[in-house]
């Protein structure tokens, strides 16, 4: 008897610190490397005096910079969120009131550190006007590393502090060469969220048509296939959506990711396939389900990864970033 098997992915992928994507479910793959131009920044900047030198462990460290506004505003405030292992101390939200375009306001907020791990603080700062509506938004961050051997600071985010501290133990002879290579990419993992939800299209532009078939996917993007394709063994549809949560937890489609199917296997993985996203994140792809003689039905996952003909989108080891799913 042939059996045929939809199965549908819906991944959800949070790239916090990349402008960054679910398996029996299948990825959802959103601009994974589409924001890698420079972009126009708001007329609100963020200066910290605080430097990496002022954080210890189990320690509270008072954060202070200045925020400078380019236009005249009715209203800015500031808004402050501990990370990890750090609290912000009192309020965490101050407003400035109205403004000059040119001024620079100081500020200072007290936080408090823990004694190991990932520790940081985000600033934002809003400009609204007599309405009260959102006219101009930014952000600044400030990360740490906690660690016996020391504290590591950055304003990168925390994979390029874990990436220093990797570079730090192998200078210093704590791990070998090999340890280095697979800490370095576990750096480069993308954690992501499953989502059940429906894969979604939509029609494209005659240029977005063309985008389509240069990242290697078809013109008119891809559908939601119906369970009508078999092989001798059976197969299984694996289709999806990858996305990518921006800082402000907007979520946008990763395209031109490539998605690899495998077959997991007790001993070697069984690669089977691999499949770019469309404009809107989208994927689909036939494999066969049969897992050999005797073997049941094929065990399916997916890796997406950040990289296409075009661009590759790496940590500073090296590694291209990439989210793992389950198997189903």
């Amino acid at each position: 008897m042939t059996v045929s098997r939809l199965v549908a992915l819906a991944v959800l992928l949070c790239f916090a610190a990349l402008p960054s994507s679910t398996a029996t479910n299948i990825p959802n793959t959103e601009n994974l490397a589409s924001h890698c131009a420079g972009e126009m920044q708001p007329p609100i900047s963020i200066d910290l005096y605080t430097t990496g030198d002022d954080i210890y462990p189990n320690g509270t460290v008072t954060i202070s910079g200045e925020v400078t506004v380019e236009t005249d505003t009715p209203s800015l405030t500031l808004s402050f969120a501990g990370l990890e292992q750090a609290n912000v101390v009192g309020a965490n939200q101050i407003s400035l009131g109205a403004r000059s375009a040119g001024e620079t306001v100081p500020f200072s907020i007290p936080v408090s550190f823990g004694a190991s791990g990932k520790a940081g603080v985000h600033i934002r700062a809003e400009t609204r006007d007599a309405f009260g509506d959102l006219v101009h938004a930014n952000r600044k961050g400030m990360y740490a590393l906690l660690r016996p051997q020391g504290v590591i600071t950055g304003d990168g985010g925390f994979i390029a502090l874990e990436q220093k501290a990797v570079e730090d133990d192998i200078k210093n002879g704590a791990i070998s060469a090999s340890q280095a290579a697979e800490a370095l990419a576990a750096t480069s993992a993308i954690e992501g969220t499953v989502s059940s939800a429906p894969m979604v299209t939509r029609v494209f532009s005659q240029k977005e048509q063309r985008m389509n078939e240069l990242l290697g996917a078809p013109a008119l993007g891809y559908a939601a296939q119906l369970n009508t394709q078999a092989s001798a063994g059976g197969s299984i549809t694996i289709e999806g959506t990858v996305r990518w949560t921006d800082e402000n937890g907007v979520t946008h489609p990763v395209w031109g990711a490539n998605v690899d199917i495998y077959d997991e296997d007790l001993i070697v993985d069984d690669y089977l396939a691999t499949v770019a996203t469309d404009l809107a994140g989208n994927y689909v792809v036939v494999v066969p389900n049969d897992d050999g003689i005797g073997a049941g039905d094929a065990d399916i996952y997916v890796v997406v990864r950040a990289e296409n003909t075009w661009i590759r989108t790496e940590t500073t080891g090296n590694s291209v970033y990439a989210f793992t799913s389950q198997v189903w």
